[in-house]
């Protein structure tokens, strides 16, 4: 029961590659290497992820009550979290 949010979270997440000269899709590994570092910071779902020249970008990210886009660098660290207002 514990993975039911993990499953809901890859149900949810879509990976985009970002809009450059050389777009690339995200092979799972990645996809899996970043639901895991949003779930390390607390974080249960994402609404899109998307690939881009340093990392990634996660936006809809849910976290407790509150939605974050947030940044990660390419070795999955949070480089940036910030709140989205709706």
């Amino acid at each position: 029961m514990r993975c039911l949010p993990v499953f809901v979270a890859i149900a949810t997440v879509v990976f985009v590659s970002s809009a450059s000269a050389h777009d690339r899709t995200a092979p799972l590994d990645d996809f899996g290497k970043v639901l895991d570092a949003l779930r390390t910071a607390g974080c249960s779902a994402a609404q899109k992820v998307e690939v881009e020249k340093s990392g990634f970008e996660a936006e809809g990210v849910v976290c407790g009550d509150k939605h974050f886009e947030i940044y990660l660098d390419g070795h999955f660290n949070i480089t940036s979290k910030r709140e989205e207002r709706h």
